[in-house]
């Protein structure tokens, strides 16, 4: 989401600028062209994105920069272990030293859509509002039935053969433009005393606007700019759409007046709309545009007049074919290689490569033997991710044998990371990036809407922290084992049906619930995060029938494909589900939460040898 996000961003911006470098190498062109530019424009800052799901991509991949890493060995590892603040309790299970509240997961993808959207309709209610205001002076004004006639005149000769009503209201003080299907000029009561040539003027302007459908135009893109409110080309390219809308209709008066009388005309108008004045916020343009108009209208240098219809063809149709193309583009950098120092650093010699139909992964004689492996399996490992996104077919069936002369156990995670993305480099030709998805999971969550906790669960007066911990365990050399009614301190245990823990928090509750339930791992087919918004230190006493042990289908090889609300545990441990919700007022929520994958974009099928 985010990498897509980016990526429309960069696309809007291109779009923006190559609108304003064309405008600027058509600077004596006809203003109707640079309108057009601006026009397709915003038909690629809409259809870009919506291409960008659609069609094809093309990826275009960055090259990775490798970065250096010192070995880590078993002391380095146990310097790490050492230094983390987790605790072994009595039951082997390791407890936190400190007493943290489980935050709830807001990712920044979510902050940021929450932020766009807020800014969506802040500056999409100044559209509604602008429609609004426009309609309402349309039907609150009077109808010009004396000049109705020369307006229906002057629109067939500029070609608009549609009724055009000419209105008067006194809430104005320039004509405007309302409407598509049925178009209204908008006069201010002052006009009935202008002569006919300013009058004229007049309405050839506004009627080259209903020509243009300018007024659409207008609206659909100030839209647009709502959608890109954070992105300060989109505004400027939409002001400019508008002034070069507004040169177009001065150019069509200009064609047949005295372009000096014209120019007068303009300021005037302008002199006598009030400076504090608020027209319309779906109007054309205002008193800030006046300075551009008139020197244009005064350059006799000046291109004027309509684009052709061949010509506006032959733009459109390269504007479109130019839209494709940028929107089929996605950038990806390919996966960085680790380089590290010593033995670890080579890239590991593959000596046999085979396919093979139950995956398997051990050491023989000092070397690392992969049966029956997926490309999926090895991809998941190499880069520690869920899922793997935008794979074909194969990459999930074909198993392979693989045997590494180095054994994975020896240079430490990070390095046996390096080593097996080395591996797909070379033989799958593999180029990636990494995302992120939505995946169900399990939310252990309060079951009492008022937030009651169960008759077995309480607040521990445990003190689990390190120091207490070492000196409880000083004192007590030789404990003797719990009694069946005794909770262990600091720790949790389990037997068939029972559950006690003392000193624990949610979220290790929360993770020891698949092992410490004795239920089959494919019941618990999903991930247990806390998220009941509970902190500190908590002892509890779960009891529960154990459920019949049905038969539950196998996990398939590769990713489980999860139905998003559907609990398998509903089926196979009803029971142990009311006892969580009856006895510690906790329950079982199936939820999504973000996990990182990997998309990847180029991948070949691998050779034997």
């Amino acid at each position: 989401m985010m990498s897509f996000a980016v990526l429309v961003l960069v696309k809007a911006t291109l779009v923006c600028g190559v609108a304003f470098l064309l405008s600027r190498l058509c600077r004596r062109a006809r203003a109707s062209i640079r309108h057009l530019l601006f026009a397709l424009a915003f038909i690629a800052l809409v259809a870009v994105p919506v291409a960008s799901t659609v069609l094809p991509t093309v990826t275009v991949t960055l090259p990775a920069t490798a970065t250096v890493r010192a070995p880590q060995g078993r002391d380095t590892a146990a310097a790490v272990q050492s230094s983390a603040g987790a605790e072994v309790s009595e039951s082997g299970i390791a407890s936190v030293s400190q007493d943290t509240a489980p935050a709830r997961t807001v990712t920044i993808t979510q902050v940021l859509t929450a932020t766009w959207l807020i800014g969506l309709a802040l500056f999409m209610a100044p559209v509604v509002v602008g429609f609004w205001q426009v309609r309402r002076l349309r039907q609150s004004a009077l109808a010009w039935t004396d000049e109705q006639a020369l307006v229906q005149t002057l629109a067939f000769a500029r070609g608009v053969h549609r009724r055009i009503d000419a209105v008067l209201h006194d809430a104005v003080t320039g004509p405007m433009t309302f409407g598509v299907l049925r178009p209204s000029i908008i006069l201010p009561e002052s006009a009935r005393e202008w002569d006919e040539t300013s009058l004229r003027c007049a309405l050839r302007h506004e009627l080259e606007h209903v020509a243009r459908l300018d007024f659409l135009t207008n609206c659909l893109s100030r839209m647009v700019c709502a959608v890109y409110w954070f992105h300060p080309l989109v505004w400027a390219a939409w002001r400019r759409l508008r002034l070069e809308a507004e040169r177009a209709c001065d150019d069509a008066v200009v064609r047949e007046d005295d372009a000096g009388d014209y120019a007068s005309l303009l300021v005037a108008m302008a002199q006598r709309e009030p400076a504090k004045s608020r027209r319309p916020l779906l109007a054309m343009a205002g008193r800030d545009d006046l300075a551009a108009r008139v020197t244009a209208v005064l350059d006799d240098s000046q291109t004027r007049g309509r684009i052709g219809r061949r010509r506006a063809t032959g733009l459109i149709f390269t504007g479109g074919m130019a839209i494709l193309g940028v929107a089929s583009i996605t950038v990806a950098r390919a996966m960085p290689q680790t380089e590290a120092t010593g033995a670890a650093a080579q890239a590991p010699a593959v000596t046999s490569f085979k396919r093979y139909p139950s995956s398997q992964i051990r050491q023989v004689d000092g070397r690392t033997v992969a049966t029956s492996v997926t490309a999926r399996e090895l991809i998941r490992m190499a880069y520690g991710v869920r899922d793997v996104e935008n794979a074909p077919w194969w990459v999930g069936t074909d198993r392979f044998d693989i045997v590494l002369n180095a054994p994975l156990d020896a240079p430490g995670p990070k390095q046996e990371s390096t080593m097996l993305q080395s591996l797909l480099a070379e033989r799958f030709k593999l180029v990636a990036h990494r995302g992120s998805k939505e995946f169900p999971i399990y939310a252990l969550v309060l079951a009492r809407p008022d937030g009651r906790l169960g008759p077995q669960l309480t607040r521990s007066q445990l003190d689990c922290s390190r120091e207490a911990v070492r000196a409880r365990s000083a004192r007590d050399s030789s404990p003797s084992p719990p009694e069946a009614g005794d909770r262990p301190t600091c720790a949790m245990s389990s037997t068939y049906g029972r559950l006690t823990g003392g000193g624990i928090t949610m979220a290790q509750l929360a993770s020891h619930l698949p092992v410490g339930t004795h239920v089959s791992r494919n019941v618990f087919d999903r991930e247990v995060i806390d998220r009941t918004g509970l902190s500190g230190r908590f002892d509890f006493t779960l009891l529960w029938t154990p459920d019949r042990a049905d038969p539950i289908p196998d996990v398939q090889s590769g990713p489980p494909q999860f139905r998003p609300f559907t609990s398998s545990l509903e089926s196979y441990a009803p029971r142990l589900l009311a006892a969580l919700q009856e006895q510690l007022g906790l329950k079982l929520d199936s939820q999504l939460a973000p996990k990182p994958v990997l998309v990847i974009d180029s991948i070949e099928p691998a050779t034997e040898n």
